[in-house]
């Protein structure tokens, strides 16, 4: 494992130009260009919005609502996008992941650092909604680096635990696409942690994204923050994921090298 640590260290030059080219390319014929990366989960917030203030009678999160939304689904899309990645992460380029001399890892880190840039291109709308309803942050804005790392480890370790299997497994690109959309509702997107019932918030806070988007929220809702306690488990479990995805990776990477 240390060897794989240092390897990958050597690798860190050729990651960055790989996750640039994913970004380039990806919009590289699009009009809009990088305003594409928050338009998705911003249509998606205005149609909860909707939903929640005009159809419904709302009563949970936070207002302004709209920014409690946004806040929510931007975390949630780098989510989805990365692990609906990971099972390709070896098979998109498989004839440069058998000719290159570059750990296998970098691979699967691609598909996070790629999407992760998208989330912080798209942090801008954040603010506007911010300055628009004269919602000004709170100081746990100094904690959402802490955030964002959880984030990172935790999407890293499931990134390099998929992306073998999605070779050997061809069902699994199905499968987390699945278990995303499920893991949406799970999730407190349109609903907040503190709206979870107590009972149940025990064994809610298990889905690490809880404790993520809860202290991203922090930043612009305190009051509606749940504490620490919900953090650390998501951190917990960001480094299980990451320690389970690194033994995954090292014990299929050769079957899955076959396969390609």
């Amino acid at each position: 494992m240390r060897q794989r640590l240092a390897d990958l260290r050597t690798g860190m030059p050729v990651l960055g130009l790989l996750v640039r080219r994913d970004v380039k390319v990806r919009y590289a014929d699009s009009v809009l260009g990088w305003l594409w990366s928050f338009l998705d989960p911003l249509l998606m917030s205005l149609v909860f919005y909707l939903v929640f203030t005009v159809i419904f009678q709302r009563d949970v999160g936070e207002d302004p609502y709209i920014l409690f939304l946004i806040t929510g689904l931007l975390a949630w899309t780098w989510t989805s996008k990365a692990l609906g990645d990971a099972p390709r992460a070896l098979t998109k380029d498989k004839q440069l992941v058998g000719a290159v001399r570059l750990p296998r890892e970098v691979w699967a880190l691609r598909t996070v650092f790629s999407r992760g840039t998208e989330y912080v291109f798209a942090l801008p709308v954040v603010v506007l909604f911010a300055v628009v309803f004269a919602h000004p942050p709170s100081l746990y804005l100094l904690a959402l680096p802490l955030a964002f790392l959880i984030q990172a480890v935790l999407l890293v370790g499931l990134s390099l635990l998929l992306s073998p299997v999605g070779v050997l497994v061809t069902d699994s690109t199905n499968i987390v696409g699945l278990v995303t959309r499920l893991g949406f509702y799970g999730s407190p997107i349109f609903y907040g942690l503190a709206d979870v019932p107590e009972a149940v918030r025990p064994w809610y806070v298990l889905n690490p994204m809880a404790g993520i988007i809860d202290l991203y929220r922090a930043a612009w809702f305190p009051e509606a923050f749940s504490g620490w306690g919900p953090v650390g488990v998501s951190a917990a479990v960001a480094v299980v994921a990451l320690v389970a995805g690194s033994v995954v990776f090292a014990r299929l990477e050769r079957p899955a090298l076959k396969e390609l």
